[in-house]
């Protein structure tokens, strides 16, 4: 074909009649007519997969990421034969980037329609068409991003020659041709990036007693408030703080779990665990009307009308004569919600002050079985064939103190619930939630969710849950996920597990995902006790290790196994702080309260159990808590900012001699800094460290030294490590500096040019 406009024709009418007359929508022949392999680029750097992460501060004023998104198109004889032009055919973004959608005045939220963003053909320099193998490659124009959420694209073709603002034009999505996913892209608040530290927290176990009588008194919100300087982590984690359930309204039975009930059959979500809070006629109510903790909006949402037309405002409680008229005139009820909301503003308050966030549990599966929900809304439960909701089981797990919701894709209940974590940020000042479960919630709804939070609090904490395998969790829309280490942490201690786990995750997840790492939570029994009935075995066994032990163990006035379990609580804190990376997943380290002090009882809120805050104030107790606490300041120290931003490469050839793999190190690295963690995984023995650093841009006649960074047995007061002498760049690049540590020892060591 000669002539060159009859060319063009021919291949339009080709294009056109191969999307819009061969096949039929989903029934496309894609060794014919293909479309996908939708890609992320963010400020010039491609992100693949369909579900992009990138961190943005939020803002219109900010330096706001720009986002272009690619897809390719495969259309026999054409794509793979010659090169399309500009007006061969259609092609649109519809994203609703930036956009969180709307809440209407009866509360129901809407996502937002989205928009369209025109694409065009990718071209080079030159402007050439670039293609992919045998596709054509089209890209968007640049979407600035200045909102964190999550939100959604996908790309449209067509072919029918009508204008592109034609409601009748006829427009395919790539996943009307081919098995494509909508790309997803999590924006992140920066503060994330920097893989905050986290400690789990009960309530109600923080600082509680049992009385006289047995009775268990729990603890209270103000509890950690007046402990929030000895709690070493970026983020406090509340686990569930609203009012419990014990009962079965259907039934009248008592159906709590233990002695006394799951903090996560949550009876009502919009009122607090009158445990937790202080007695109102203990409290002086006008003092915290005049520290501003209570709100106009409290004697609004809490207060019944004719309350509401006596009080007026929430300063005409100081007209009261006297803190108990107040409580008369409230009814104990309400008046100790009012206090339990000033208590928990006065936590997140105390906490911002000490540079901490404060997040609570979001529970989204059930409730408790005597919830008023399932009388008004039935319809929202799973329901068995007498119309009773049904309880929750999971593999073995039987939760019969709860029942369970029919969460998925039921657009009532999520809106409902959706609204609870926007209702206590803004009510009580709290900084975001972790989602239970998340990875069993449809996608949908866990976006709604983080756009809802992120529309009142833009730089909210996300937290998902993810205790799945982690090919399910890959596309979790939330800021973090979970990566619960409890088997790796417990039960290995070899290193190539460590090495194989890590990398994984690197391979798996998409940059820029960063994992809350701990190896204990409040469903596991403590890693400290469990530590020490091994380390307990080790020792009976082992006389040379009984020996090695005794010493150190006495300077602390405790037991060897427990020290022994210590020092692995703090290695396994290392572990998961340094094993991260900025091109693959970063960790943030987290911690159940109590491991921070050797505390060997489980948190347990089901039951009168207690936890011994005494521990930390003398012996291994204490010294283990400085070993945190000094922890958490390195964290935020200049050498340490390679952990979060920096690059690692794991050392898996250890060139020493009898290491037996015990022996877990790795670099975390950048242009600036090389640091070099190194930890003995062998309660008994000590075990040499020798690896080759050529991957260092190191120069071979320049003279390094390793600076201790931190020590875990320095930390404790058992004594220290003794770092080479100044070594060549050939020298550690060619793996010929050897470092001894002893067992269960952990040190970070900056290599610096040496003076």
């Amino acid at each position: 074909m000669n002539n060159p406009a009859e060319a063009v024709l021919n291949r339009q009418r080709i294009i056109y009649e191969k999307l819009h007359e061969k096949y039929r929508i989903h029934r496309f022949d894609n060794t014919d007519v293909w479309a996908g392999n939708m890609r992320l680029e963010v400020d010039g750097r491609l992100l693949p997969g369909s579900t992009g992460k990138i961190f943005c501060t939020p803002g219109e004023n900010s330096d706001a990421p720009e986002v272009r998104i690619f897809v390719e198109l495969y259309i026999r004889d054409i794509t793979d034969t010659v090169q399309l032009d500009d007006g061969d055919i259609d092609v649109r973004l519809w994203t609703d980037a930036d956009r969180h959608g709307i809440v209407d005045l009866k509360g129901m939220h809407f996502p937002d329609p989205g928009y369209y963003v025109p694409m065009r053909l990718h071209r080079g320099t030159n402007g050439e068409p670039l293609i992919g193998g045998n596709n054509a490659v089209f890209v968007s124009a640049p979407i600035e991003i200045t909102k964190t959420g999550v939100f959604s694209y996908t790309v449209m073709f067509s072919a029918d020659g009508k204008p592109a603002d034609d409601p009748a034009k006829n427009w395919l999505s790539v996943n009307d041709m081919a098995h494509n996913r909508d790309g997803v892209i999590v924006v992140i608040p920066p503060r994330i990036s920097e893989c905050p530290s986290l400690m789990e927290v009960c309530v109600r176990k923080y600082g509680a007693s049992v009385d006289g009588e047995g009775r268990f008194v729990s603890g209270k919100l103000d509890n950690v408030t007046e402990d929030m300087e000895n709690i070493p982590v970026d983020i406090i984690y509340l686990l569930p703080v609203f009012l419990p359930g014990t009962g079965d309204i259907i039934t009248g039975e008592d159906v709590r779990k233990g002695e006394l009930g799951s903090i996560y059959a949550v009876k009502d979500f919009y009122k607090l665990d009158p445990a937790i809070c202080s007695d109102p006629r203990d409290v002086d109510i006008k003092h915290l009307v005049s520290k501003n903790l209570l709100t106009s909006y409290d004697v609004q949402d809490l207060l019944d009308g004719e309350q509401q037309s006596r009080l007026g405002r929430v300063s005409n409680f100081l007209n009261f004569d006297s803190n108990d008229e107040i409580v008369d005139f409230l009814g104990e009820a309400t008046a100790v919600q009012l206090v339990g909301r000033a208590e928990l503003r006065r936590l997140t308050h105390t906490a911002h002050i000490h540079g901490k966030a404060v997040i609570f549990d979001l529970v989204l599966m059930q409730t408790s079985r005597d919830c008023d929900l399932i009388n008004t809304h039935r319809e929202w439960y799973e329901l068995d064939e007498y119309g009773v909701p049904k309880k929750h089981r999971i593999a073995w797990l039987d939760y019969s103190d709860v029942a369970l919701f029919r969460l998925k894709y039921n657009k009532a209940l999520q809106n409902y619930l959706s609204s609870v974590a926007p209702y206590w940020i803004q009510v009580c000042g709290l900084d975001g939630v972790r989602i239970d479960a998340s990875q069993t919630v449809d996608r949908a709804f866990l976006k709604q969710i983080k756009n809802r939070i992120n529309e009142v609090k833009p730089d909210a904490v996300v937290l998902g849950e993810t205790l799945c395998p982690m090919h399910e969790a890959v596309d979790v829309p939330a800021d973090m996920i979970y990566s619960l280490l409890v088997d790796n942490h417990v039960h290995i201690d070899h290193a190539a597990p460590y090495y194989d786990l890590f990398e994984t995750y690197h391979h798996t997840f998409p940059r820029n995902t960063v994992a809350m790492a701990y190896f204990e939570n409040h469903d596991s029994a403590r890693a400290t006790e469990q530590w020490h009935e091994k380390f307990s075995g080790v020792l009976s066994e082992n006389k040379t290790a009984q020996k090695l032990w005794r010493e150190p163990a006495a300077r602390l006035s405790c037991e060897p196994a427990l020290l022994m379990s210590s020092l692995k609580s703090i290695q396994c804190s290392l572990i998961n702080m340094v094993s991260g990376s900025v091109s693959g997943v970063r960790f943030s380290y987290a911690l159940e309260n109590g491991t921070d002090f050797a505390e060997r009882t489980r948190t347990d809120f089901e039951n009168k159990t207690l936890l011994d805050f005494l521990l930390r104030e003398t012996g291994v107790g204490r010294k283990l808590h400085g070993c945190y606490v000094e922890l958490h300041k390195l964290k935020h120290g200049p050498v340490a900012s390679v952990i979060p931003n920096g690059n690692v490469y794991y050392l898996r050839d250890n060139r020493a001699a009898n290491n037996d793999g015990r022996v877990f190190a790795l670099a975390r690295y950048d242009e600036k800094l090389q640091l070099l963690f190194i930890a003995n995984l062998d309660p008994a023995s000590p075990r040499k460290a020798r690896f080759a650093l050529d991957f260092l841009a190191l120069d071979i006649k320049t003279k390094y030294v390793f600076k201790v960074v931190f020590d875990t047995y320095n930390e404790m007061g058992i004594g220290n490590i003794t770092p080479p002498p100044p070594l060549s760049g050939r020298y550690l690049s060619e793996g010929l500096s050897e470092i001894e540590l002893m067992p269960l020892q952990s040190v970070l060591l900056n290599l610096c040019v040496s003076a």
